[in-house]
């Protein structure tokens, strides 16, 4: 059979076995058996002529090849060479044109007057026109007295700039002596444009400035801790990659101080949306160690990320910390926000009723109680059926960095306008934008 020349003996066996259960599977080889019966019995036909002549003599017959035409090699117009020698003449071009642009643009960059000092001279370099070539005259070094003309000063070498944080340095915050003041600027250069309704950036060279993540170690909580004690008003920028993610966690990490953070409707809408834009976050009695614990919790949650990521290194999602003063503008938009002006010490709308010290250890504060108690100065007891007064909320109020519209008749805002105390001594008022990278 056909099966048993085309299947071998395991098909077989299988087919044989499918035969035995099936009856469609008898039906179906019975017909094919019929139709092989059938297909034996038919005549084979001849063909009508024979023609075994016909293809021998057409083998017999020669074969045309097709004719070979040689097409003649046509001289190129251009020498060999003239594409690169084309290439490299723009090439060269390019580079002449790119040395007489930067040289361009380097002397109109180039400042008026410079100083240097050599052999205990100072020599300025002068132009008396504009077509005339630059005269070097050499003045005897007089310390006490200051130079004449406009001389620019020599900037002090600072540190990295954290990403756009590139301006110059405002006079009225080099509040230390051991910052070294910005240069004078040139009376005919123009002034830095500001935005009026946005919180500046810290300027770097009159800011402490430190990553984030190294405030693990001590020496750098001490910094820091040392940096907020010298003022009772301290500014932080604060640069992170997502500025709601960061607000998140800088939430839980001040919660752990007891303190919350109480939202405005624009910082709200803008945190639900997950819209990119900068948070500022305002608080008063605060003390310095609060604010360096929060911090440390969230150095050493950026830690435990970084640990438990795979692939690549990332960096961070905090990245580094300026330090310095609240500046007059900086009040300033914090009474359009909040509408209290809060550079004035009784400022505002505030409770005259005592709060609690944060400074103050618990034993002592209860210690204090119990003595006020006893001579009739402590707390009321509350009457039966009412509940004791609530210590006062500790509450940073959260805004957007640059309000469109803001709203301080809102609830959010009236609630911190009402947990607002007098000032407690070495507590400090506080400000830390969140800053989200330009990258």
């Amino acid at each position: 059979m056909l099966s048993e020349r085309l299947l071998d003996a395991r098909r077989r066996e299988a087919v044989l076995s499918h035969v035995q259960k099936s009856p469609e599977a008898r039906e179906v080889l019975r017909q094919l058996q019929e139709d092989s019966n059938r297909l034996r019995q038919l005549s084979i036909l001849r063909p009508p002529q024979d023609l075994s002549q016909k293809i021998a003599q057409r083998l017999a017959e020669p074969v045309v090849l097709p004719l070979r035409v040689t097409v003649p090699k046509v001289a190129s117009p251009f020498p060999r060479g003239y594409g690169l020698a084309t290439a490299a003449a723009v090439l060269l071009a390019m580079g002449v044109g790119a040395w007489y642009y930067l040289t361009a643009v380097r002397e109109v960059n180039r400042p008026t007057a410079a100083e240097q000092e050599a052999d205990g001279n100072h020599f300025a370099v002068k132009s008396d026109g504009p077509g005339e070539a630059p005269k070097i005259a050499a003045n005897p070094k007089q310390p006490d007295q200051p130079a004449i003309g406009a001389v620019a000063e020599k900037e002090p070498r600072s540190a990295p700039a954290p990403w756009n944080l590139v301006r110059p340095a405002d006079d009225t915050l080099a509040k230390s002596s051991e910052v070294t003041p910005p240069s004078k600027r040139d009376e005919l250069a123009s002034p830095d444009r500001k935005k009026e309704d946005h919180f500046a950036p810290i300027p770097y060279r009159v800011a402490v400035f430190m990553p984030t993540r190294d405030l693990t170690q001590p020496t750098q909580q001490q910094e820091l801790l040392n940096k907020l004690r010298g003022a009772s008003a301290q500014h932080l920028d604060l640069y992170c990659r997502q500025t709601a993610t960061a607000l998140d966690r800088l939430q839980g990490a001040f919660k752990t101080q007891s303190i919350q953070f109480v939202m405005t409707p624009d910082a709200e809408n803008a945190h639900k949306l997950g819209l990119k834009t900068d948070y500022l976050l305002y608080g008063e009695n605060v003390a310095p160690e609060d604010v360096v614990t929060a911090l440390r919790q969230v150095a050493i949650d950026e830690r435990k990320a970084e640990a438990g990521r795979r692939g690549p290194k990332q960096p961070g999602q905090f990245q580094n910390v300026l330090v310095d003063g609240i500046s007059p503008d900086d009040y300033r938009l914090l009474k359009r926000v909040l509408d209290v002006d809060l550079s004035k010490p009784d400022g505002g709308q505030r409770n005259t009723r005592p709060g609690i010290d944060p400074l103050k250890p618990l034993a002592a504060r209860t210690a204090d109680e119990v003595v006020r108690s006893l001579k009739g100065q402590g707390t009321p007891r509350p009457e039966p059926g009412k509940s004791m007064t609530k210590a006062p909320e500790r509450l940073l109020v959260v805004s957007t960095c640059n309000p469109i519209h803001p709203n301080p008749d809102a609830a959010q805002v009236q609630r911190f306008r009402n947990s607002l105390q007098e000032r407690l001594p070495g507590t400090m008022q506080v400000l830390v934008v969140l800053r989200g990278s330009t990258k």
